[in-house]
């Protein structure tokens, strides 16, 4: 027996399976990765950014500590030169004072020319400008060697004795002046009275002025070793 065909239903459409797509899941691996990456670029960056300001301060500051250190040198050797030449004078006058004071025979013309030399002192004058702007600015630090720091204010320091001896010597100079000047021809170095020699004023004064004397010389010595000194370590 022929079996008949299975009855054919046009409407009737054969369903086909259909299979849900599934949605891409975030990677989350990658996306770590991704983000450990960016991560190490910015600090990477950020550390090579640092580091080239680190350079360039560290630049800048040596080049203003050279820039300091040729200014105090130049200020060391002006003093250098300047105390030399006062020291030289203070010593010349101390040794014809001196040598007045001990002289048997003590006449009017050296009388005249010991108190000329005494009356004519030198002063000095300070080169501490680039110091005083260290010190004001606080930048010391700056040239980074606390040894020069320190010769730095010793040294600075030795003024402070040289302007104390220039103020007791130079109100004495006054008081000579005002004593002697009656008795005295400053043009010509010679004392036109000669009762000038046998007043006790006279050798008073000279006795001040060498005593004087001595303790100018002491401290233009002080400050002259520790100039030289100073200026050995300056680089």
């Amino acid at each position: 027996m022929i079996d008949e065909p299975a009855e054919f239903h046009p409407a009737k459409k054969k369903k086909k399976s259909r299979k849900k797509k599934k949605k891409p899941g975030i990677r989350w691996k990658t996306l770590l990765i991704n983000k450990i990456f960016d991560l190490t670029i910015v600090i990477v960056g950020v550390t090579i950014a640092f580091q080239l300001n680190s350079w360039k301060v560290n630049s800048d500051q040596k080049s203003l500590a050279r820039f300091y250190q040729e200014q105090l040198r130049a200020d060391v050797a002006k003093d250098i030169e300047q105390c030399s030449q006062i020291l030289v004078s203070l010593e010349r006058d101390h040794q014809h004072v001196s040598q007045y004071l001990q002289s048997k025979n003590q006449g009017v013309d050296s009388l005249g020319k010991v108190i000329f030399n005494v009356l004519s002192v030198e002063t000095f004058t300070e080169n501490s400008n680039t110091y005083q702007t260290l010190v004001q600015g606080n930048a010391m630090s700056t040239l980074g060697d606390r040894m020069l720091v320190g010769q730095l204010t010793e040294y600075y320091a030795t003024y402070t004795s040289i302007q104390r001896f220039e103020e007791v010597y130079t109100a004495a100079l006054f008081k000579l002046h005002d004593f002697v000047s009656p008795y005295i021809d400053y043009q010509t170095q010679q004392v036109t009275n000669p009762a000038l020699i046998d007043q006790a004023e006279t050798r008073n004064f000279l006795m001040i002025a060498q005593a004087q004397l001595n303790d100018g010389i002491e401290a233009h010595k002080e400050a002259l070793d520790k100039a030289k000194a100073l200026q050995a370590r300056l680089p």
